[in-house]
């Protein structure tokens, strides 16, 4: 009985993904490529056209922009904040800690949790299988692998 052996393919999925990668970047930069030449062709197609600088004497304003009036600082209000704490209230301490210590709340009533059975006990493993016999050397009827 002989087995074919599946021969490894030659294209692989890193093959097809680095085929796909430049592929798509020789795409973009052909793409680049040719847009490059036309805008150089349309360039050197139109006429040159010098700027002629235009001086014009621009008037400056004879004051610097007018800023508003900002309050001196005594004149402004104080910032609120909140007053700060000294000192805690002592009148009931567990008042103050748990503000709602008048409820009375009833002892919650579980039911018991049910027992499971012990468990089966584990059988035996199978013994090991026997060991495999010793084949002849030379008369196997197998090539070795060409």
């Amino acid at each position: 009985m002989t087995t074919n052996r599946r021969k490894p393919p030659k294209f692989t999925a890193t093959g097809k993904i680095t085929l796909t990668a430049l592929s798509l970047i020789g795409f973009v930069g052909g793409w680049n490529l040719i847009a490059r030449q036309e805008n150089q062709q349309a360039q050197a197609n139109e006429p040159v056209q010098v700027p002629t600088p235009v001086i014009s004497a621009s008037p400056l304003p004879p004051t610097a922009t007018p800023w508003p009036t900002v309050a001196p600082l005594a004149e402004l209000p104080p910032i609120p904040t909140l007053a700060a704490i000294q000192s805690l209230p002592a009148a009931n301490p567990a008042a103050a800690i748990n503000p709602v210590s008048n409820v009375e709340l009833a002892p919650i009533q579980l039911a018991p949790l049910p027992t499971l059975a012990p468990l089966p006990a584990v059988p035996q493993a199978p013994p090991p299988p026997p060991p495999m016999p010793v084949m002849p050397a030379g008369n196997s009827n197998r090539s070795g692998g060409s």
